[in-house]
Order: structure tokens, then C-alpha cells, then sequence
């Protein structure tokens, strides 16, 4: 299995699906999809429960609602992938989002891609990276400053060797960024595109 893609659900009935089916029209196919429900108390796991069922490549996670980082922890260690990537389930990406990032990985530790923020169908930010090599401290400072690459762990694949025993803290806030910066911190080359995005809504 070449990429796992985590995605922790939590009372998201709405979006989940279009998330998934997202991710299931793919043009690269080596991938398995592990649907993290965070003791969602609307229809979301039944959702989760009904796309399993259509694509072997599903795993549905059923657990009691203990936040985001436990969600993307138990995706974490269930995983099977070489590289691992996050996507929440109220967002979306474009068919050719695994594809582009994989080609942007194979020298490097971490590959990143465009993050187009969405609000009322209307693009209002987006985070791109001109340089596409950066080492590790290039790359830091502009996780950092938040202008050019996103704080966060989605728009990303992680090699899974880098990201080794690091684990989401157990916090309600940052905890997704101290996750970031320590995995970063551990990598020696990252590269970005501009060739796919990551759409925010």
C-alpha cells in the first residue's frame, strides 16, 4: 500500500460524502482510506458504514468522541501506507491531489501542495509556495509564518518513516500545528506544487 489518507469525522453528515467520493475518484489508485468516526451523533458513521461497503479500499474506525488528534491517532496507528496524508471531512480535493503530490515526494521527505480557501464559493486565501525544493529550515519558516505553506497537516504527504512515533498531542488547540513542526523538524528536503490544491470550505 503506497498511501494511507486519514480522515477523522466528527458529526459531518453533510460533507463526509462528497470528502470521500473525492478521494475515491483519484487518478492514483495505491491507496487505502481510513474513516476515522469520532462518535459522530448524527448519520455520519452510517454514511462511513454505506461508502465501505462500495470501495474495498475503506476502513471504517468506529470510536467514542475523543477530539480531532485521538481521531487522527487511531488513523495513525492503523495505517498501512509508505506515506500517510490527512484530510478533514468537510473538504475536498481534486482528482489528480495523490497523484501530484506522490510525484513531488520522491526526493524528499514531505511533499506540499496549493491550499485554497473557500468561503461562499469564492476563493478569499490561498497558500502557495513559488520555491519548489526547500530544506528544513526554509521550509519552517514559512510553515511559521503562515503565508506560504499552511500550519496545518492537511495539503501534505508525509513519508511514514518521518513521521515515525509522532503523535497529535492531546490538545484542543496548536495541536495540529506542534504536530506539523515536529515532523518537519525531522525532515531534510520538502517540496512543494502548484499542480493540485487542497480546497478548504
Amino acid at each position: 500500500m503506497k498511501i494511507s489518507v486519514i480522515i477523522p469525522i466528527y458529526n459531518s453528515e453533510q460533507y463526509v460524502k462528497r470528502c470521500v467520493d473525492s478521494i475515491l475518484e483519484q487518478t492514483f489508485s495505491n491507496f487505502e482510506l481510513l474513516l476515522i468516526n469520532d462518535g459522530s451523533t448524527d448519520k455520519s458513521g452510517d454514511i462511513c458504514d454505506a461508502l465501505a461497503k462500495q470501495d474495498s479500499r475503506v476502513s471504517v474506525f468506529h470510536t467514542a468522541n475523543n477530539g480531532v488528534s485521538e481521531a487522527r491517532n487511531h488513523g495513525l496507528k492503523h495505517a498501512k501506507g509508505e506515506y500517510i496524508t490527512f484530510i478533514d471531512s468537510d473538504d475536498h480535493v481534486p482528482k489528480n491531489y495523490l497523484q501530484e503530490l506522490y510525484k513531488g515526494i520522491y526526493d524528499a521527505d514531505i511533499s506540499v501542495c496549493d491550499i485554497s480557501c473557500i468561503k461562499n464559493g469564492v476563493e478569499t486565501t490561498r497558500f502557495t509556495c513559488e520555491k519548489h525544493t526547500l530544506n528544513q529550515r526554509e521550509a519552517i519558516e514559512l510553515l511559521l509564518s503562515r503565508k506560504h505553506i499552511n500550519s496545518g497537516p492537511c495539503g501534505k504527504l508525509f513519508k511514514r518513516n518521518v513521521i515515525g512515533t509522532t503523535l497529535f498531542p492531546k490538545m484542543k488547540t496548536y495541536e495540529d500545528i506542534l504536530f506539523v513542526l515536529e515532523v518537519f523538524n525531522k525532515a531534510t528536503q520538502i517540496n512543494s506544487t502548484s499542480n493540485t490544491e487542497y480546497i478548504y470550505d
